[in-house]
This record gives C-alpha cells, structure tokens and sequence, in this order.
C-alpha cells in the first residue's frame, strides 16, 4: 500500500477569493444556437424572421404590462452596486456586464429606448442587443443573492426570467 502526501493549508481566518479569469474575459462569449437542421425538425426559423425587432418589443410591452413589479424594478434601481460584490460571476470574470446592475443596465437600455421619454439614452432592439441578453442573462444562475443585499429588494431574477422568455420566443415567430 502506497503512501499518500497530502499537503494541509493553514488556517488564517481570512477569506481569499482567487482570481479565476481575466477582466472582461466572458463578454465575448454567447450561447450557441442550435444547428440549422434541428431548429427545421422542431419547426422553428433557421434564422431571424422580418419584423422580430416589433414583435420582441410587444413581448417586452407585455411583460411590463403584466408584471408591475418589473416596471417598478426597472425604474427604482439607483446604481448603488451594493449586489454587485455579491454576484459569484462578477467575481470570477470581473466583467461589469456579468453583475446585477449590468444585466439590469443591458434590459434597462431597450426599456428607456421603447418605453420612456428617455430615448436617447435608450438602445433599440438589434441583433448586438439580443446576443449581448443571451450571454448575460444565461450566465445568472439565480442564486438570488443580489435580492438579498439590494436595499431596494429588487429582485432580479425576475427581471431576467423575463429576459430569457423574450430571447426564447423570437425564434419562434
């Protein structure tokens, strides 16, 4: 029988959260979409169908209108960034898009753009937009961490729920 080595750190007391990746290493990565032939044998688009800046609008029109508290969300959050040290995907990428108030930032862009008399600080649904939601928003596992610490009680989970729903159905139109 073999002898193992075994190497035991010392206890100090202080937490080191180690470095992972670089700064803003995830904000090139995007979710894959599936193959051309599998999108057919289930029946959806290949790629994008015309008009599905207006359609995506009118889910995100509904959501609003169905959810008060994302309305009520999107406009109270004041940038404090008390989630964001909390967020474990902030920490491992550094990436300021990879936090609670970025992702809300990526949502919050196309709200003004569509929604408020704020447009010019808004930013119209396109296909950057879209690829830049499906990235960040997948990335959250909803640990729910950021609703924790907020002082507002933002729950951002829910704001990326219906994130996600939007990124789902435009393929389906």
């Amino acid at each position: 029988m073999s002898k193992e080595h075994y190497h035991i750190h010392k206890l100090t007391g202080k937490i080191q959260t180690p470095k992972l990746l670089r700064k803003g290493n995830q904000a090139s990565e995007f979710t894959f979409l599936a193959l051309e032939e599998d999108m057919e044998t289930l029946g959806f688009p290949k790629k994008l169908q015309e008009g599905w800046q207006d359609k995506a609008v009118g889910v995100f029109k509904e959501l609003l209108d169905n959810n008060k508290a994302l309305k009520t969300y999107m406009d109270i959050c004041v940038r404090c960034s008390a989630c964001t040290d909390k967020c474990q995907f902030f920490l491992g990428s550094g990436d300021i898009n990879n936090t609670p108030v970025g992702r809300a930032e990526l949502m919050r862009k196309v709200y003004r753009y569509y929604f408020t008399p704020f447009s010019s600080k808004g930013e119209p649904f396109s296909e950057h937009v879209l690829k830049q939601w499906m990235s960040y928003f997948y990335q959250c596992s909803e640990c729910r961490r950021c609703s924790y610490f907020c002082p507002y009680g933002i729950r951002y989970s829910r704001n990326y729920n219906g994130c996600k729903r939007n990124n789902e159905l435009y393929w389906c139109w």
